[in-house]
């Protein structure tokens, strides 16, 4: 019979062997079962629906080609989830939550309109008004179907001069 030369040495490792496997088990059934919990839950991967618009001045209701590149930005008030889109030379946008233009989830979201990161560091001109910014704060709410969506969004010039 082979006794072990340092007894305590091997019941430590035999028993730190055992928590790795023992881990190592317990890691796999969550990362097996954690999906499945999840989509029951519906804390999962959502499904979205195709969203596309475009922004448009309350003064001419013509497409705001000058917001070229400015954000907007959805966000579900029933989930925690949202997408966004740059607005593209014509005033339009295509939005993304989850994947490259496949939409946004079903339901009421608040919609914010920001400018875009300047090179320079400087603060971003504001050609809309500046409530836009925030979801709070922009006034604008839109409901998504199921069908395919296509949204008209209205906005306010900023007055006078361009804001920093």
């Amino acid at each position: 019979m082979n006794s072990p030369a340092n007894p305590s040495r091997e019941a430590s490792h035999n028993a730190q062997a055992g928590c790795r496997s023992g881990f190592a088990i317990a890691a796999w059934l969550v990362a097996g079962l954690l999906p499945a919990c999840v989509g029951a839950v519906g804390c999962g991967p959502r499904e979205t629906y195709p969203v596309r618009g475009v922004v448009v001045f309350a003064d001419t209701q013509q497409p705001a080609r000058e917001l070229a590149d400015y954000i907007v930005t959805f966000d579900s008030l029933e989930r925690r989830v949202g997408g966004s889109s740059p607005i593209d030379g014509n005033g339009g946008f295509v939005l993304s939550t989850l994947r490259p233009g496949d939409g946004a989830v079903l339901g009421r979201h608040r919609v914010a309109i920001t400018p875009p990161p300047r090179d320079d560091g400087l603060p971003a001109d504001w050609l809309i008004d500046r409530r836009y910014g925030d979801l709070k704060t922009s006034g604008l709410e839109v409901e998504v179907g199921q069908a395919p969506n296509t949204l008209t969004i209205t906005v306010d010039r900023h007055r006078g001069k361009p804001a920093k």
